[in-house]
């Protein structure tokens, strides 16, 4: 699987009518990047976070703790879509 990336100017993106405005959520992570951008169709929350995962008591802690992040993101804000992406770039290459 590749990892397709398009990038747009914001003039490009206001240009096409769906995009309104975005929000940068503090999310107290430094492994996560919290956006929620307001489109015609409504709030979408994006969240890009980064996991990486062995199987060690160490990593279940980090994990557990990333999720229990995500969870109060998602409980805090109101959006209509949520699209959460993540990648571990070590075990990638």
């Amino acid at each position: 699987m590749g990892l397709i990336m398009i990038a747009f100017s914001e003039a490009d993106v206001q240009s096409c009518g769906l995009f309104h405005d975005e929000t940068f959520v503090d999310c107290s992570s430094r492994r996560m990047c919290v956006i929620i951008c307001s489109l015609t169709f409504g709030r979408v929350l994006f969240i890009n976070v980064y996991v990486p995962f062995k199987c060690d008591e160490d990593s279940i802690i980090v994990f557990q703790n990333e999720l229990n992040v995500i969870r109060s993101v998602l409980e805090n804000n109101d959006v209509s879509r949520v699209i959460i992406d993540g990648v571990d770039w070590v075990n990638t290459v």
